[in-house]
């Protein structure tokens, strides 16, 4: 059964243009699992009622699966904002016969840097 061994969030911020007032910010995910399944395919994550950008595996190491994704809180040079969602978190993902599925993340670490 795939099951959730860790889930980090880290919060960034940096001024892309020195012309611009306004600052990129966002928050970078990345969840751990075990026994993640071949043939499932990352879709996006939920974090604090923002759904993040397209989830990707990143990559595989001693039996783990983890996977990316980026919520944009805020974008000069993005037009389209991470939308806001009133579900709890989790991962969404594809299952192989294309059904949509989803585990739960229940406890979030902050990383720094």
């Amino acid at each position: 059964m795939m099951q959730v061994v860790d889930a980090t969030f880290g919060h960034w911020q940096e001024k892309l243009d020195s012309t611009s007032d306004i600052a990129e910010r966002g928050t970078d995910l990345k969840v751990t699992l075990k026994n993640w399944p071949e043939g499932y395919t990352p879709a996006y994550i939920i974090f604090r009622g923002k759904k993040s950008s397209a989830a990707e595996v990143a990559e595989r190491v001693n039996g783990k699966t983890i996977i990316r994704a980026r919520i944009i809180h805020q974008s000069a040079v993005l037009r389209d904002k991470s939308e806001s969602v009133n579900l709890s978190d989790r991962l969404v993902f594809k299952k192989e016969n294309g059904d949509t599925g989803f585990i739960e993340i229940n406890d979030w670490k902050r990383v720094e840097g």
